[in-house]
């Protein structure tokens, strides 16, 4: 490491693998895809399986800006 930690007890340990092993893998796939979906695909998804799979949703691209939008717009009315 070229730069250690010194804030954490383990600042200065870094890990090299040189091999690495597939313990589990993925039985199904996933309802919808999270990343590089084309934006038209959204309209395509229903309500039911978003909000079923709410945490898979909320790392697509498009909610991400929609939170970090509602972050930055509630910041700034908070400095007014």
């Amino acid at each position: 490491r070229t730069a250690p930690n010194d804030k954490v007890p383990t600042g200065i340990v870094e890990v090299a693998a040189d091999k690495v092993t597939v313990l589990n893998t993925v039985a199904k796939s996933l309802p919808f895809s999270i990343s590089g979906a084309p934006e038209g695909d959204d309209d395509e998804l229903r309500e039911e399986v978003r909000l079923k799979h709410r945490v898979l949703d909320l790392r697509r691209p498009q909610m991400v800006r929609n939170l970090r939008l509602r972050a930055k717009t509630i910041r700034a009315l908070r400095e007014v």
